[in-house]
Formats: structure tokens, sequence, C-alpha cells
């Protein structure tokens, strides 16, 4: 009896899935899917005047239906330069390149052109030029780039773009609070004289004094010797007063010089 021939296997869908994730580990990642590509005249620029000037060569791989492409640059920060002051370097500022993870992407949308406006012909192929401005939030470091339709679709892959430049100063010195317990020298006689010396220019301005301070009382007026009070008694001048005192004193001497002469007379008797 003839042999058989063997039934082959159908193939397992097990190994379709298999086959299709090895191929897309083995891609790189973001340009598996893109369209065209993208290049740079130089990855690495020099910051001028507050910007950096990126110059871009674009083909998009087959002639676009329009002339105008709307295309969203996406910037994704990845490495900071920072410049900050240390206490090994207190007074120049040291570069470090500081990683960044899960940052953000920086987007700029443009419109890029594949059209001659001379001839209006479109072409697949085409030249641009764009400026990174730090008032749009771009600093010195490196980028990740990638270029995006408005439909989604990648043109090229991602491309490591270096931003030269000086960030501003960061200071990230230790802060100490040391207390001065040194004792403060006492002030000469000469410079104690001086502090207390009048000095006109210290006077404040005339007006500096201000309106609602009340005047200084007014003097009494002078009291008429002759003006009688309601007691009755009249006031002495003060000439009059003294010249009272001395007839008192010149009085009072007289009669105790009387009484002493008296007191010194001899006595008599009278015979009867």
């Amino acid at each position: 009896m003839p042999s058989q021939p063997a039934l082959r296997r159908p193939v397992s869908l097990r190994w379709f899935v298999l086959l299709g994730a090895l191929v897309a580990l083995l891609l790189p990642a973001g340009s598996a899917w893109a369209r065209g590509t993208v290049k740079l005249d130089a990855t690495t620029v020099q910051e001028a005047d507050g910007r950096w000037r990126l110059k871009f060569t674009i083909d998009y791989g087959s002639i676009p239906t329009v002339p105008m492409i709307p295309v969203v640059l996406a910037f994704k920060p990845v490495v900071l330069y920072e410049r900050a002051l240390t206490d090994e370097s207190p007074k120049n500022p040291v570069v470090t390149k500081k990683p960044l993870q899960n940052q953000p992407e920086n987007t700029v949308p443009t419109d890029i052109g594949f059209s001659d406006p001379a001839s209006g012909k479109v072409f697949k192929l085409t030249k641009f030029t764009i400026d990174l401005k730090r008032k749009n939030d771009f600093e010195a470091g490196e980028y990740e780039l990638v270029v995006r339709t408005a439909e989604g679709e990648t043109l090229g892959g991602r491309i490591r773009v270096v931003l030269n430049g000086d960030n501003p100063v960061v200071d990230r010195r230790a802060i100490t609070f040391v207390a001065d317990d040194r004792p403060k020298p006492a002030a000469s006689g000469s410079a104690a004289a001086s502090a207390n010396k009048y000095d006109p220019a210290n006077d404040p301005e005339p007006g500096a004094i201000p309106d609602d301070v009340p005047p200084p009382p007014a003097a009494p007026p002078p009291v008429d010797p002759g003006a009688k009070k309601g007691c009755g008694c009249r006031l002495v001048a003060a000439g009059e007063s003294e010249l009272a005192g001395a007839l008192g004193l010149a009085l009072g001497a007289a009669a105790l010089a009387a009484r002493r002469r008296r007191a010194e007379r001899p006595r008599t008797s009278v015979s009867r």
C-alpha cells in the first residue's frame, strides 16, 4: 500500500505575532512608520543675539498634493546646560550638564513650502530655515527634535539637537548665618563731641514742621502797680519794699542804742 504524503501543518498565528514584535524591536523608535527624511545642516548650533538658527533639508518622500504643508516642530528637552555659582567657585559660574526626564515638548508650528513661487511647480524636496528664541522658552542644552504633520504623521526620524549658549546664572552656594560677636569700638572723644555739636544742616525744613502744632502760650500782660485786686490790698513795688526794709532796720538800731544809754545812766536818790 503506497504511503500517503505528510500533511503540512498550518502556520500558527502566534508566529506572526512574534515576528511582528521582533521587527518592531529591531527598527529605530519613531522612524518605523515615518515618511521622507529630515536633515539639519548642523545639529550643534551656537547662540547669536538670543536665538539659534536651524537650517533644514526635507524630503517629503513624494510630491505633496498641496504646495504648503503645515507641520509642528516638537523639541523635547533632555539635557540642560546650567551655569551656577558654587561654594568651590563663588565668582566664576560653572557649567553643569543636567539630564532631564519627562519634560514637556516645546512645539513650534510652521508651514513648509514645497513649490517654486515663480513657476508654481511642486517638488518633493525643499529647504527652509527657522529661528529658536529664548523668549519662546528655549535655553542652552540638548533636545530631541521630531517633525510632525497636521495629520500626526512623522517626517523623518528623531534628531539630537545641541543649542550652545550662556544660560542665566543660578546661585547654588550654601547660605550660612553667623552672628558677629566682636565688641564694637567705643566712640572717641572727638567723635562724641562732633556728634553732639550743633549743625544747622540738621534743622528741619520749614515745610517739614506740621501745621497742626499749637503755638507757644502768650506771655502774661504786665501788672500795673497801682491796680487793686478784689481783696483791697495794694501791691508794693520792688523799690518801695527795699526802702521800707531799710527804714525798719534803722529804727530798730536807734531804739536799741537809746535803751543802752538809759541803762548806763547813774541813778540819783531824792531827799525830802
